[in-house]
């Protein structure tokens, strides 16, 4: 600070003091004035965004009472000293910030921990600490943790306990982050040694955590046999515990103890740990253990949906919907429809058509009126597989029959998905028509096909469109009606010539080709000729393997003889 700055200070400070007062008190009364109004002066500085000024008034009030013994003088110091730490900290002047923390604790470690300068030192340490973590100087944490536990690990205040104690879980998690993992858990064991018995709240906080945290390092460390019986020693420690913290840590370890469990291959035992979250915290009105508890359950309801057992798995979803809402039990409700199908799809691959049909009707009754996409798009599916098996089979009413309950289910619904389905389902009913000699049905249908997709633009959409016209010019063909199947053909044509859909790219050579022949019984070899050359032309580099086995064919074929030949 300037002199002129300084001398102004100190006069106003004598100004305020008894001219009778003994000179030293005189003194110590001013040096106080002018401290305090220093201090002052520079809280306003930083106030007012005059960062680097506060700091030169810190400097300055250290630098002149640094070595005073006055009580009150010291606490000035002290607070100028703390308020400068925490500035350089701000502006990222770690360095600065590390050795204003040693400063600090030289001048005022002398003074014992219930003082409030001791009190200070405690906390000047635990803030060095978590600006080293913010450094990534981990050694050094580690190294500052234990000289906090050294110098109040044996200090009866519960304040300090549990400051002693969080620098323990600190100095785990660094170990930890050090990747030394047996010290990190090691560590561990030492809390539950020093503190497993505290009873207050925040010390049974921070075991928690630290309980918490073994189970995911064993975890992490794929120990399951040791993670499991660490769990196991957590549910005997605090089953009978009443408060949520507790509560939750037993959930979240029963849940990584079902983890476990399945990494180990023992499905039965996981199924039954995670039966246990729900049986023990399954009444409970906490809204994170019902949120557990729902978690435990879709759990569970995968596992039975992967052991076969569909029926228990449904019990578990609808127990999930009562916990956390209908919306929380859709992804298992999901999973279900999926095995369920997957099941009916196995059965029926092995010959076992009755039961195939059976699963699907079990979907349909479980799902037919569930709400949610995601289901409506499995019951979609079962009822497309339930009708395809039934066209296998040779049952062509009933396939029609299950052809129209999904069209009437699903054919306003604009999910592209949905939407799909229901053009491959008129494509598969189409082809149940004529089985039942119902070529005039199975027309109206094509035509409907191309009415409701035909001018989607998503890909597969367009493939089924491009297969009804397709198939369309094929039955009239099949029926002599020629001139509507080269009609067919050349909207084909005229549609789909350069889409680039391999599948569309060889219905249309094909559709082609079957022009070609028509032509030429009709004699009409120029026609044949050009047809052949556009394909020539068109496919010649075409990278499918049918496509080039198509234009093969098509340069082998002998010129077409001329008309009147």
């Amino acid at each position: 600070m300037p002199l002129r700055h300084w001398k102004k200070l100190s006069d106003s400070a004598r100004s305020l003091l008894n001219s009778n007062a003994a000179t030293d008190q005189a003194d110590a009364e001013l040096n106080l004035q002018v401290a305090q109004n220093l201090f002052s002066q520079a809280v306003k500085l930083g106030q007012g965004g005059k960062i680097d000024d506060e700091i030169s008034i810190y400097d300055d009030l250290i630098r002149r009472f640094g070595d005073s013994a006055e009580h009150r003088l010291l606490d000035v110091l002290a607070r100028s000293m703390c308020n400068k730490e925490a500035l350089l900290g701000s502006l990222g002047r770690f360095d600065e910030q590390l050795g204003m923390f040693d400063d600090i604790a030289r001048r005022f470690a002398r003074f014992p921990l219930a003082s409030p300068f001791g009190e200070m030192v405690a906390k000047n340490l635990l803030r060095k600490c978590h600006t080293l973590r913010h450094l990534g100087r981990f050694n050094d944490e580690v190294a500052v943790l234990v000289e906090f536990d050294q110098c109040y690990g044996r200090e009866p205040y519960p304040a300090v306990r549990h400051l002693v104690a969080a620098c323990l879980l600190d100095k785990a998690v660094a170990m930890g982050r050090l990747n030394q993992f047996e010290d990190e858990l090691a560590i561990y064991d030492e809390f539950a040694v020093r503190f497993g018995e505290d009873p207050s709240l925040e010390i049974r906080r921070l075991l928690c955590n630290v309980l918490n945290n073994k189970s995911l390092r064993l975890e992490a460390l794929a120990r399951p046999e040791a993670q499991i019986a660490h769990c196991d020693q957590i549910v005997r420690r605090h089953r009978n515990d009443a408060a949520t913290m507790e509560q939750e840590l037993v959930a979240f370890c029963l849940l990584r103890k079902a983890h476990s469990l399945q990494t180990l291959q023992q499905f039965d035992g996981a199924i039954a740990t995670l039966g246990e979250i729900a049986q023990r915290f399954g009444a409970s009105e906490v809204a994170s253990l019902r949120e557990l508890v729902a978690k435990a359950l879709h759990q569970q309801g995968l596992l039975l949906v992967d052991a076969g057992k569909f029926n228990e798995a449904v019990v578990a979803s609808e127990h999930i919907a009562r916990h956390a809402g209908p919306q929380a039990a859709i992804g298992l409700r999901v999973k279900i429809a999926s095995g369920l199908i997957g099941k009916g799809s196995k059965l029926t691959a092995v010959g076992q058509t009755a039961e195939g049909l059976a699963v699907y009707d079990e979907i349909i009754r479980r799902f037919g009126d569930d709400p949610a996409p995601p289901v409506r798009e499995k019951l979609a599916r079962a009822l497309f597989n339930r009708g395809l098996l039934f066209s296998h089979l040779e049952h062509a009413t009933e396939a029609i029959a299950s052809n129209d309950d999904l069209y009437r289910r699903f054919v306003d619904d604009p999910s592209p998905a949905l939407r799909e389905i229901v053009a491959m389902d008129l494509l598969n009913k189409t082809a149940n028509l004529l089985k039942l000699g119902q070529a005039e049905q199975a027309l109206a249908v094509f035509a409907e096909i191309d009415q409701r997709y035909g001018q989607d633009e998503d890909p597969k959409l367009r493939v089924h469109v491009a297969s009804s016209v397709f198939k369309k010019g094929q039955l009239w063909g099949y029926l002599a009606r020629e001139d509507l199947a080269m009609q067919a053909y050349d909207d084909l044509e005229q549609r789909y010539a350069h889409d680039n859909v391999e599948q569309i790219r060889y219905m249309v050579a094909d559709s082609c080709v079957t022009r070609a022949k028509l032509l030429a019984a009709r004699g009409m070899s120029a026609e044949v000729q050009a047809i052949y050359q556009t394909i020539i032309q068109r496919y010649a580099h075409d990278p499918a393997p049918a496509m080039r086995q198509l234009v093969a064919w098509v340069k082998a074929q002998p010129p077409a003889p001329a008309s009147g030949a």
